[in-house]
């Protein structure tokens, strides 16, 4: 029984993307949500992602994704490569499949990106193909907000059925500016649409302002924010109603602040790992969930 191990593209089967999820709901439990959210926000997965495959019968068993992600570092826009989705079914496991699409991605991206990055809660998988863990810091700032009057429109819940709403999202998307210069992430749509989708996900009108935040109490989870300009914290915070006594910022806040304090963190208990240069190496800084993948 034959395996074929290959890149494709998802423009030259319609089937694959099916088949493709298949194999990833074995092992990312509940990944079709987050892909019929993006639908609905106006972004397929085939859009943006590269698929290395291993099939057999017709059937996927392993995959390895390669997105195009548009990071700010340091100031500067870059395009690095991104691994992402990386399964193989249980019973074809340990037969050298992943080694096999891991190194057919590596030799396609040889000339195309610099640098590589992926998050992962094994990174014992990647270090034998060169990559490294970086750690990540979330940072902790005590503020006294008192936030908007009840009865204020501030901060409203983005509405996923509001064509205005969807049309808001793509303009702020296009023409967003990063939240960190230390390491951001700007103008890409569908990264952002699988990764985030509207979880979390705010409008406020006075600040033209996309956030994405949960309140607990008093103390304000920021994730990030999408604006042409970025507003500051005092405004933002005067935007979301309820007294706020503490913000984490789950990105590198430069931008709103200097005095928050830095906690080393593993976002949903993965590890950022790169192979090739990365200038933000020795900073304290955390990757936006919005381009996490």
């Amino acid at each position: 029984m034959s395996t074929a191990r290959f890149r494709r593209d998802y423009a030259d089967d319609p089937t694959l993307s099916d088949r493709v999820f298949e194999l990833l709901e074995t092992w990312f439990i509940g990944i079709q949500a987050p892909r019929r959210v993006a639908a609905q926000l106006g972004s397929l997965w085939d859009h943006c992602s590269t698929p290395f495959v291993a099939e057999k019968n017709g059937q996927i068993i392993s995959h390895v994704g390669l997105l195009n992600v548009p990071y700010v570092i340091h100031g500067e826009r870059k395009q690095l490569g991104g691994v992402h989705a990386v399964c193989t079914l249980e019973a074809e496991r340990r037969q050298g499949h992943f080694r096999g699409l891991m190194e057919e991605m590596l030799a396609y991206c040889e000339g195309r990106y610099r640098t590589l990055e992926l998050s992962t809660e094994h990174p014992e998988y990647y270090e034998p193909f060169g990559f490294r863990t970086i750690p990540e810091h979330r940072f902790v700032k005590s503020v006294d907000a008192s936030g908007s009057e009840p009865g204020k429109q501030g901060f409203r819940p983005f509405d996923i059925a509001s064509e205005s709403d969807l049309a808001l999202l793509d303009r702020l998307l296009d023409q967003r500016t990063q939240v960190s210069n230390i390491v951001g992430f700007v103008r890409e749509r569908d990264i952002f649409k699988f990764s985030q989708g509207v979880e979390g996900l705010h409008y406020c009108e006075a600040l033209d302002c996309l956030a994405v935040f949960d309140l607990s109490g008093s103390r304000l989870s920021l994730l990030d924010v999408v604006a042409v300009e970025l507003p500051s914290l005092e405004a933002l915070l005067a935007q979301i109603p309820g007294s706020i006594h503490a913000v984490e910022f789950y990105f590198s806040p430069e931008r709103f602040t200097e005095d928050a304090r830095p906690e080393v963190y593993r976002y949903d208990t993965d590890y950022f790992m790169v192979r090739g240069p990365f200038a933000a190496e020795k900073e304290r800084f955390m990757v936006p969930r919005s381009a996490r993948h």
